[in-house]
């Protein structure tokens, strides 16, 4: 339900604000402010989410019943491709494919990484606990709840604020899992930090600028 483009890998989201005083923390880059950038991005994430909700919800209510099974047909679809990317394989393999990702996405901001910055990266992989199968069922969870609200025609009353509050149906241990997996990659990103070159910090502020302005053109529409 809640997918985003690719993200910061400071925050895992892409909603951000280039703000001096968030400029300011970025170039400390102590676990604070790695926390406080999450934060922000997390209670902006809600802000978006919550005014986009209001926007749709009332032409959700009007939504034909065959337009409803169309919804589901796609959600059985995202959860299939989720399967095949994030559930299938051995445990091994499943590493393998999020050390893959994880460098993806942090050469996307950095640029090409040394060797050193990559066996990092493996660490990251090889410690954090998996939490795909938690958001396999937080995904169903959600869109149980979605398509409930579509077949009863209350979204207009109730879709902004479940969308802002998506995890508030979490249990607690898929929320320890989380806050377990959150705090290794912290702990990567502090570590990387300290390895990063002058052409690698630039290009990491040059995409968080580019990321800011697109996000700062976005929230005016």
């Amino acid at each position: 339900m809640h997918g985003s483009p690719r993200s910061s890998p400071g925050t895992g989201r892409t909603h951000c604000r280039n703000t001096p005083g968030s400029r300011q923390r970025r170039a400390r880059g102590s676990r604070e402010d790695l926390v406080w950038g999450y934060d922000s991005a997390q209670t902006q994430l809600r802000e978006a989410l919550r005014a986009g909700a209001g926007e749709i919800s009332g032409l959700l209510d009007q939504m034909t019943p065959e337009q409803i099974e169309h919804v589901e047909r796609r959600f059985a679809e995202g959860n299939r491709k989720f399967a095949r990317e994030y559930l299938s394989g051995t445990a091994e393999e499943r590493r393998r494919r999020r050390l893959n990702r994880n460098l993806e996405r942090l050469e996307e901001w950095f640029g090409g990484l040394s060797d050193v910055q990559v066996e990092r990266v493996r660490q990251y992989s090889e410690r954090a606990p998996f939490t795909e199968g938690l958001r396999d069922r937080e995904r169903k969870r959600l869109q149980a709840e979605f398509i409930a609200m579509l077949r009863t025609r209350t979204a207009r009353a109730g879709l902004a604020d479940w969308a802002a509050h998506w995890d508030r149906g979490r249990d607690a241990a898929h929320a320890a899992v989380v806050r377990a997996q959150l705090n290794e990659y912290f702990r990567m990103l502090l570590d990387l930090d300290k390895t990063l070159t002058a052409e690698q910090r630039q290009a990491a502020e040059t995409r968080f600028r580019d990321m800011a302005t697109e996000f700062e053109q976005l929230s005016r529409k």
